[in-house]
């Protein structure tokens, strides 16, 4: 007999979510087949890496240390900028679409206007959400 899984689904905000799992921004969100890969794998809904006003290198290596409890990472919030970015979330949405998940875009800036800035140039792409950094 198949194993019958338990209904997860939940709400947040305006939104009906099949299960309440949400991948948080980070280096999985860097595509749009990963994040696909994340929503057929059981997250609720997804965060695309952060992105700011102009590309950004980031750290460089090592940005992650295992001190054997757990994981200390410090990427430097790299990314493309918000200009690059926009293609990769509407391509995202597109395929998270049919499957119900909510795309939540993350921003970050070094001034109120930056954010600002940011917000509206990825707003272009229609994620659900966008989350602040």
């Amino acid at each position: 007999m198949p194993r019958k899984h338990p209904n997860l689904t939940c709400h947040f905000l305006n939104f009906e979510l099949n299960t309440p799992f949400v991948l948080a921004s980070g280096i999985i969100g860097t595509s749009a087949s990963l994040m696909v890969r994340a929503a057929h794998n059981g997250a609720g809904m997804v965060t695309a890496k952060s992105c700011g006003p102009t590309p950004r290198a980031g750290h460089p290596n090592p940005v992650a240390f295992d001190f054997g409890g757990g994981l200390l990472n410090a990427i430097g919030l790299t990314n493309p900028g918000a200009e690059h970015e926009v293609g990769l979330l509407a391509e995202t949405r597109r395929q998270l679409q049919p499957l119900g998940v909510p795309l939540i875009a993350s921003i970050f800036g070094g001034t109120v206007t930056e954010f600002g800035d940011v917000a509206r140039i990825v707003a272009a792409a229609g994620p659900d959400l966008i989350e602040v950094n």
